[in-house]
C-alpha cells in the first residue's frame, strides 16, 4: 500500500493479503543415453491467484474499468478475486546436456555443454501495475572446458 504524507512525502507500507491458492506441477528429468553424454530438464508451472485481497492496493492512475473501486468509505483498493501475486512467473523450464570426452596421450579431458532457461513474464507489483512487468525471457548457455585428470603410481 501506497500513500502521501502532508509534506509530499511518498510512503509505503506492507498489506497482508487475505487469501491466496497456489496449484502447480514440477518435473525434473536426467538421462544417460550413451556413456559419455548426460541429458537433463526440469519444467515448473505455477497457478497462483489471489482469492481474497480486501481494499488492495491500486497502482497510479487506475481506473474502475482496470479493477480499482473506491467503497462508500472513499478506500481506494482492487477487486478482491482473481489477482496473480507479484514476483511470479507461471512457467520455467530448461533444458541441457553435456558430453564428456577423454583425451588419450593428455593430462586432461574435455567436455562441452549446454544449457537453455525459460521464464514467463513475472509482475513486481503486488497491484499488478502493468509498467513493473518483465517480458519472458531465455539464456542460453555453452561450455566448452577441460577437467584435470591426476593419475598417481605407486
Amino acid at each position: 500500500m501506497t500513500s502521501t504524507l502532508p509534506d509530499g512525502t511518498f510512503l509505503t507500507y506492507l498489506n497482508s493479503v487475505g487469501h491466496l491458492r497456489t496449484r502447480g506441477v514440477e518435473i525434473d528429468a536426467s538421462a544417460k543415453p550413451v556413456p559419455n553424454l548426460t541429458l537433463n530438464g526440469s519444467f515448473a508451472y505455477t497457478d497462483a491467484t489471489v482469492a481474497e485481497f480486501p481494499n488492495g492496493p491500486c497502482y497510479p492512475n487506475q481506473t474502475i474499468d482496470q479493477g480499482c473501486y473506491v467503497d462508500q468509505h472513499k478506500q481506494q483498493g482492487t477487486k478482491p478475486r482473481g489477482k496473480a501475486p507479484e514476483q511470479r512467473s507461471k512457467v520455467k523450464f530448461n533444458i541441457g546436456g553435456e558430453y564428456d570426452q577423454p583425451l588419450p596421450g593428455m593430462p586432461f579431458s574435455g567436455f562441452v555443454g549446454f544449457t537453455y532457461v525459460h521464464q514467463s513474464a513475472v509482475n513486481f507489483a503486488l497491484s499488478n501495475d502493468p509498467r513493473t512487468v518483465q517480458p519472458a525471457y531465455g539464456i542460453a548457455d555453452f561450455t566448452l572446458a577441460s577437467t584435470t585428470i591426476t593419475i598417481t603410481t605407486r
